[in-house]
């Protein structure tokens, strides 16, 4: 499961409290879900995307659409960036001399897509 924390404010950084969020994900350009949510009093939305299929999600995206200040529709869209799908951890525990030297030694290294 991933999730994603959204904040919403106005031109002069008021948060955008209590108001109706529309919100779609899209894969590979197309629209696989559609909600709808209310912010928090601190503008927040939490949105939480089930991906226990580990679909690919280079290049999906979240499109959101709320009523700003001035009553007019804003229409943003955020990437879903979700790199530890594509990670990979590899454990190295040691051995010989530095294990009985170091009763708690480990090593660990990991990668994800951007380094």
């Amino acid at each position: 499961m991933l999730t994603a924390l959204l904040k919403y404010t106005d031109e002069e950084g008021k948060a955008l409290g209590n108001r109706d969020v529309n919100y779609q994900i899209y894969i590979n350009k197309k629209r696989v879900w559609i909600k709808n949510v209310k912010t928090d009093a601190l503008g927040s939305v939490l949105i939480n995307i089930d991906n226990d299929k580990h679909i690919n999600l280079a290049g999906a995206f979240i499109r959101t659409t709320i009523t700003g200040s001035d009553k007019q529709p804003i229409v943003r869209d955020f990437p879903i960036k979700a790199t530890l799908a594509q990670s990979d951890v590899q454990f190295f525990p040691e051995s010989g001399d530095r294990l009985t030297a170091w009763h708690l030694m480990l090593l660990l290294k990991l990668w994800v897509l951007t380094g």
